[in-house]
Formats: C-alpha cells, structure tokens, sequence
C-alpha cells in the first residue's frame, strides 16, 4: 500500500496498514536524520530516549491515557510531564 494516489477510507484495516507504512517510512527518515546529525557532529535527541518500554508500546498503539498513567505510575512524574513526554512519542 503506498502513499501516493491513496483514496481516504474509514475502512479500520486500511487506516492500520496506512498507519504501519507511515510509521515504518517515518523510522527510516528519522534512522537517516541520525546518520546525518552523527557525521555532521549534531546532537539529535531520539523522543523516546529514556521513556520506558511499556510506555512506548502504550503511546504507539495509540493508547495515550494509558501511557500517561504508566509513565506516572514508573516515574512518580505530573500529568503535565507525562502529557509532554507521551505526546513526544
């Protein structure tokens, strides 16, 4: 499925798998963003740089709320903290 020429659907399998190809050439942008910023001696923070795993995966299956609490609940964070840090995700 590409990008390209892509009629909008409210079909749920075809937003995922629209959602996976965006994420999957997001990741190989920001991979070549980090070679780049590495060569030409630029730091680049990756967002997810310290955030645990299990609220990545909460952020990332689009479960916000639920990332949030879970970072609170690892971190003992503020809601506003934990609103920025998944919002980074």
């Amino acid at each position: 499925m590409s990008f390209e020429n892509h009629q909008l659907s409210t079909d749920p399998r075809v937003v995922h798998q629209l959602a996976l190809n965006i994420k999957a050439h997001l990741d190989r942008v920001e991979a070549q963003v980090i070679l780049i910023s590495q060569h030409l001696g630029l730091p680049y923070e990756v967002a997810d740089a310290g955030v645990p795993q299990e609220v990545i995966d909460l952020a990332r299956a689009g479960k916000r709320l639920q990332a949030m609490a879970k970072y609170r609940e690892l971190t003992n964070a503020d809601l506003d903290e934990a609103r920025q840090v998944v919002d980074q995700l």
